[in-house]
């Protein structure tokens, strides 16, 4: 019963992890997705799902990993975590997004 609980958890955590990631990769305006903007990629969003998870999105840009910022070489790095009382370890994306 507790494998089945736990697995439950984590599917619904997965769900939302892969939902939000593909949400800011269909983002078509690439400028704005690390904006604070209201429906944007950045930010923490608590309440979510069965299980009360709580998503956590960062967006790092390339002057930040690689210490150049530059119009060739432009991307950014999203990185999703949910958590829950219930979920450990949390659940991590990361994706790598051009411009």
């Amino acid at each position: 019963t507790r494998a089945v609980s736990t697995n439950r958890i984590r599917n619904e955590a997965n769900a939302i992890a892969d939902a939000w990631i593909a949400r800011c990769r269909a983002e078509p305006n690439y400028a704005a997705l690390d904006s604070t903007t209201a429906g944007k990629c950045r930010g923490t969003v608590t309440g979510l799902g069965t299980y009360n998870f709580t998503r956590t999105t960062t967006v790092t840009g390339d002057a930040t990993l690689s210490g150049v910022a530059d119009s060739l070489n432009d991307f950014k790095r999203i990185t999703v975590v949910v958590t829950a009382t219930a979920l450990s370890p949390s659940v991590t994306r990361t994706i790598t997004v051009a411009k």
